[in-house]
């Protein structure tokens, strides 16, 4: 069995195949991150402070989603503001 390799670093610390996926990652400390990424058909955007206190503003437009990302953050104590626009249901 092979296990896949490890993402290789930059020596800013970013990943190299972000550029490739389409992140963008806008701005990172140790404990907050805030990253978009956008294509033809959906547009996402992520902010999240693992140091927070539960507060989480979360629209994907899937509900079951929102429900258990919002229970993510209010029981892990993360801040999570999360929005997905798409041109078409996913689910």
């Amino acid at each position: 069995m092979s296990f896949p390799e490890k993402e290789q670093k930059t020596p800013s610390g970013g990943c190299r195949n972000c550029h490739a996926t389409g992140i963008v990652i806008v701005s990172q400390s140790m404990s907050t991150v805030s990253i978009e990424r956008t294509t033809k058909e959906t547009s996402i955007n992520l902010k999240l402070n693992v140091n927070g206190s539960g507060i989480h503003e979360i629209n994907t437009s899937v509900a079951f989603l929102d429900h258990m990302l919002s229970q993510l953050a209010h029981h892990g104590y993360f801040d999570v503001h999360a929005g997905l626009i798409s041109e078409d249901r996913i689910l």
